[in-house]
């Protein structure tokens, strides 16, 4: 090889390595394991045939612990990304205590994580309802899984709700705590012994019981019908003013369908909210039948209506 055309390859691998630190950067919270063991080489695969060529089309890298080589503390280093990456995907695959634990630093700030797990993986049960990307670790997984991981990227970046906080049980819970405190001395305690005694019901339930929860990657709505006496106009004001009142208001929840009335003179409402944990479902419950609301029932739903 002559000095010019080593020359042109030199500079061709330097190019590619300035596009590489161009890139931004998507933290990967994973199992490692061992270098080897099946866990590693899992791993591994996922990142290297299905994240990497996936991200790229972002203009993303996949950066995952294990391939941080910058000096310093690795630690200091692992949270930092997991608080600032604009974009974070977690593998809970194993239920891994230290990927339990990142993912839980990441929901504490409110902020968006796509959440994957291989066939067969039982979530916890406080994060069952949450969207998990499940895929299958074979060469056709790989395909299938994809467009998949693609789709639910573009909606974290670019879809409507990209700068919203998200709903996470972390999060719900220092909001269930703040709107507690806001509330008169004389309902706090109530009203926390409620929330409280939901959670025990809600924790009590097996976890096989709930588990079409995973199942919700493609609901992204929440129907919830209820009746009333109160006069349509009253229903109008209340309902958009409880949802902002709660940080679930968005224009596509704030429809409500036209009310049915049955032979009782009931007045049946439905409006939608954008999918949430059972713990704010809950609370927004509560609020409801707070207001004198009854026979309330919700389903899941891909559309507002």
């Amino acid at each position: 090889m002559t000095a010019k055309a080593t020359n042109k390859t030199e500079e061709i691998k330097l190019e590619e390595i300035k596009l590489e630190e161009e890139k931004k950067e998507c933290f990967i919270i994973t199992p490692i394991g061992s270098i080897g063991s099946e866990v590693f080489n899992k791993t591994e695969g996922l990142i290297n045939s299905v994240l990497k060529p996936v991200l790229e089309k972002f203009n993303f890298k996949p950066v995952p612990a294990h391939h941080i080589s910058e000096s310093g503390s690795i630690n200091k280093q692992i949270i930092e990304k997991i608080v600032n990456c604009e974009l974070v995907i977690a593998n809970l695959t194993t239920i891994n205590p230290n990927v339990m634990y990142e993912l839980a630093i990441r929901h504490s700030f409110g902020k968006k994580v796509i959440t994957m797990a291989e066939h067969g993986t039982k979530l916890p049960f406080d994060i069952v309802d949450q969207r998990t990307i499940f895929y299958e670790d074979s060469m056709m997984g790989v395909e299938q899984v994809k467009p998949i991981l693609e789709k639910a990227i573009g909606v974290c970046l670019h879809g409507k709700n990209k700068d919203e906080t998200i709903s996470n049980p972390i999060y719900d819970a220092i909001y269930q705590f703040a709107a507690i405190k806001n509330l008169p001395i004389e309902q706090q305690s109530g009203f926390a012994m409620i929330l409280n005694r939901l959670d025990k019901i809600e924790a009590s339930i097996p976890t096989q019981e709930v588990s079409f929860s995973n199942n919700l990657l493609e609901k992204e709505f929440i129907l919830i019908d209820f009746q009333t006496n109160n006069q349509e106009v009253d229903v109008r004001v209340y309902i958009p003013a409880l949802l902002k009142k709660m940080g679930l208001s968005h224009p596509m929840t704030n429809l409500i369908r036209k009310p049915s009335k049955d032979s009782d003179g009931n007045n049946t409402f439905t409006f939608s909210i954008r999918l949430v944990s059972k713990t704010v479902l809950n609370q927004l419950i509560f609020q409801l039948k707070s207001k004198g609301y009854k026979n309330i029932e919700y389903e899941y739903s891909e559309l507002p209506f």
